[in-house]
């Protein structure tokens, strides 16, 4: 920085002055103002509208996704009528590595649904809702039990469910891979 005199200060304030009070300036500058609030102003709302597209989007692909899960989980409203044998034919012997345990069938009293259970180990759980026993109300007891079974736990169990020509079935784990690795192989199996 150069030092100014207080001559040269008198000047050069003087000078600024008579910029400052220039109408021609002066009006540049109300035109200036008035671009930039201009332009601001469409920021704003550009960024606004973009926002609510965005929002709005979200919202609509996260309905139709719903409903069409929706749509597919809840396809049956009546019994359909196909013969599944013995409740413990509707579990395979051998999932992945894990045997079969025990069959046991969960009712709840006034609830004529048949839900059944069978366990792998200490590792996986199994549930399975019978085809020729799916309603809209019967999946819903399935649903509900299944879900009851998977937050009791800390951390929460992960579930599954598949659906596949003899059942419904939901398989719980503690491991989403163990649970992803045994859905598979569960469809495979049933499947064959």
């Amino acid at each position: 920085m150069i030092p100014l005199t207080e001559e040269e200060a008198q000047r050069a304030a003087e000078y600024q002055m008579s910029i400052l009070s220039d109408p021609e300036y002066i009006e540049e500058k109300i035109a200036a103002d008035e671009k930039f609030k201009e332009q601001s102003f469409g920021a704003c709302l550009g960024v606004v509208v973009v926002f609510f597209v965005v929002t709005l989007l979200s919202i609509v692909l996260i309905s139709i996704a719903s409903h069409k899960k929706k749509g597919h989980l809840f396809t049956a409203s009546a019994p359909v009528e196909q013969s599944v044998g013995s409740p413990s034919d509707l579990f395979p012997q051998v999932l992945g590595s894990l045997n079969k345990g025990a069959v046991s069938n969960i009712s709840s009293p006034g609830n004529n649904t048949k839900i059944y259970h069978c366990s792998y180990g200490d590792q996986l759980q199994v549930y399975a809702l019978p085809t020729p026993e799916v309603t809209n109300q019967s999946l819903i007891s399935f649903r509900l039990i299944v879900s009851a079974v998977t937050v009791q736990t800390t951390p929460p169990l992960v579930s599954q469910e598949v659906h596949t020509k003899n059942a419904y079935y939901d398989i719980i784990g503690a491991n989403g891979g163990l649970v992803g690795e045994s859905t598979q192989r569960l469809i495979s199996t049933i499947s064959r």
